[in-house]
């Protein structure tokens, strides 16, 4: 990704936890999540990174975190556009995440 962050710098091929493995995955059921909502053909899509500007480090430190500290909680990361409706994203919120956290 060639995107600077806000003061210019663009990250490249750099470990992000010293000492840690180069990807850690979610346990979450990402399929699921798609899969349980209404939303799914017109407005949700499937995706196996985060990206490589801010949202991979957080997204990576988050995982890091729970897998090395906080072993009881689930760890996901969702892209979420700023331009969503508002209603689209209630509905999101309803049946996705309440699915993820129930474990159903």
């Amino acid at each position: 990704c060639s995107l600077a962050d806000n003061e210019g710098y663009i990250a490249s091929d750099e470990v992000i936890a010293e000492g840690s493995d180069l990807a850690l995955e979610s346990a979450l059921d990402y399929k699921g999540l798609v899969k349980c909502s209404s939303l799914a053909k017109d407005n949700l899509s499937l995706s196996y990174t985060a990206g490589l500007y801010v949202c991979n480090a957080v997204f990576y430190k988050a995982l890091f975190l729970q897998k090395s500290k906080y072993h009881s909680l689930k760890t996901g990361f969702i892209h979420i556009p700023k331009e969503i409706d508002k209603n689209i994203l209630r509905t999101f919120i309803d049946e996705t995440i309440t699915h993820s956290l129930d474990g159903r």
